[in-house]
C-alpha cells in the first residue's frame, strides 16, 4: 500500500495501492484507469503513451511481461494482451479472487487465488489450465521462483514446490 504524506507533518492525506510498472519491448506499463504502454524518451522529456487499455485493470495485481505479451489478472481471469499494441489476445477463466501476482517459470503461468489455490497455464495461443492445486490455506502474497522451486507463502506456512527430476 503506498501513501503520500504531507511535508513536514508526515500526516497520511491519501491511501491507495498501486500495482508496480512492468518493462517490456521498450516500453514501460504503468496503471491507472486500466494500463498504459508509454515510450520513454531518449532525452527525458515527458513520455509517449504508446497504448492504453481497460483489458488490464488488475486491480492490486502487477501484471507480468513474457515473450511480447503482458499477462493480467483481472475480475473474471487472466488476460493476455500484445505488449507493443495493447491488442487483446485472449482471457482464460481462473477462479479468484487474487492478491498475489501473477510469475512466470518455465513458460507457465501460475496464479495464486486467496483461498491459496495455484492454476498453471500455458501461454501459447491456445492457452489452457494444465493444473490446479490447492494449498487450503489463504494466500495473499506473490509467489518466488528460485532455484528450479516455486515458494508460496501463505497466512501461516512457507511451502517450496519442486519437480522431483528438478536441480538440487
Amino acid at each position: 500500500m503506498s501513501r503520500a504524506l504531507t511535508p513536514p507533518l508526515s500526516s497520511i492525506c491519501h491511501r491507495t495501492t498501486v500495482p508496480s510498472p512492468v518493462a517490456g519491448e521498450g516500453l514501460i506499463f504503468a496503471s491507472g484507469k486500466g494500463y498504459t504502454a508509454l515510450k520513454p524518451s531518449a532525452d527525458g522529456a515527458t513520455p509517449e503513451v504508446a497504448w492504453s487499455s481497460l483489458k488490464l485493470n488488475t486491480g492490486y495485481t502487477t501484471p507480468v511481461y513474457h515473450r511480447g505479451r503482458l499477462y493480467g489478472l483481472v475480475g473474471p481471469g487472466l488476460n493476455c494482451v500484445d505488449a507493443k499494441t495493447g491488442e487483446f489476445r485472449w482471457q482464460q477463466r481462473l477462479k479468484g479472487p487474487f492478491w498475489a501476482s501473477p510469475v512466470v517459470a518455465d513458460g507457465k503461468l501460475y496464479a495464486v487465488n486467496q483461498e491459496g489455490t495455484t492454476a498453471v497455464v500455458e501461454l501459447t495461443d491456445e492457452h489452457k489450465v494444465l493444473a490446479t492445486n490447492a494449498l487450503g490455506e489463504k494466500v495473499l502474497a506473490t509467489p518466488a521462483v528460485a532455484g528450479g522451486a516455486l515458494f508460496l507463502r501463505t497466512v501461516d506456512h512457507l511451502y517450496c514446490i519442486k519437480d522431483k527430476g528438478g536441480e538440487k
